[in-house]
């Protein structure tokens, strides 16, 4: 189950491959999608009548905030919990955390190592919460440039880099370069790619640049983007023997597992 699409959107096949192996092993697998409407507003009588009608074993959740989960533990599902956030979960019978957080010791330490001394980062919602402050502590003057969430699911790739390109490029026109620009996602991170370009900036000769979760479109980048690799083959992996022990064995205690984001270097 995603909330918002989001999960097969990190994972892509990766969540039908989990879904393949449960199905070999002889389960049915239902995928459940909670998106917002018009007005941010997430169905979640809906979610709740699915769980009553389904009586589900267990549940694979990728979700970013506790709502979902608050909402599985209140109706007796066990579940295993996919998120980036260091939150409570009720009645997990797993909690697997990859944080973008993670890869903030190599972050800081190839700042140091390239003499990185002004950041901007572009980020919204509850992404890279913790790494402006990391910077700054380690004196490198950050910047903020933030993207209201947006209402809807429908589109959100698009809006962000849509978004991305418009607020950073009022940025540029207003002010002087930083060192490097972070980027909450590679998708965003192709919107300040042509805002660059359209400014005949170059990367990573004029500013460094870099993304998170190390997607296709970091890779085919002319040229390749630096980023914070996603580990998605462990997150599917881990997901899924977390979900079948449980199935097998409804005593085994809560689990949390932390899986690495390492920092991919490309320039």
């Amino acid at each position: 189950m995603h909330p918002n699409g989001y999960g097969a959107y990190y994972l892509g096949s990766l969540v039908e491959e989990i879904g393949r192996k449960l199905r070999s092993d002889g389960h049915l697998v239902v995928s459940i999608a909670v998106f917002r409407d018009e007005r941010g507003q997430r169905d979640l009588n809906g979610l709740k009548k699915t769980l009553r009608q389904w009586r589900f074993d267990a549940v694979l959740a990728f979700a970013y905030d506790d709502t979902i989960f608050s909402i599985l533990s209140e109706m007796g599902t066990a579940y295993v919990a996919c998120t980036f956030r260091p939150m409570k979960y009720p009645g997990a019978a797993g909690r697997i955390n990859c944080s973008h957080n993670f890869a903030i010791p190599e972050l800081v330490a190839h700042c140091r190592e390239r003499r990185i001394r002004h950041v901007w980062q572009v980020t919204y919602g509850p992404f890279m919460p913790d790494i402006g402050l990391h910077l700054s502590q380690c004196g490198i003057r950050t910047e903020t440039i933030r993207i209201a969430p947006p209402l809807s699911d429908f589109g959100k790739q698009e809006y962000v880099e849509c978004q991305a390109h418009a607020l950073l490029g009022r940025k540029l026109d207003t002010d002087k370069l930083p060192d490097l620009i972070l980027i909450l996602d590679d998708f965003a991170a192709r919107g300040g790619i042509l805002a660059l370009a359209e400014r005949g900036i170059r990367y990573p000769q004029d500013v460094k640049l870099a993304g998170f979760d190390d997607q296709m479109c970091a890779v085919t980048a002319t040229p390749p983007l630096t980023t914070v690799h996603q580990p998605c083959e462990d997150i599917a992996r881990v997901a899924y023997q977390t979900l079948r022990d449980r199935m097998r064995d409804s005593t085994l205690p809560p689990r949390r597992i932390l899986l690495s984001a390492p920092l991919v270097i490309r320039d």
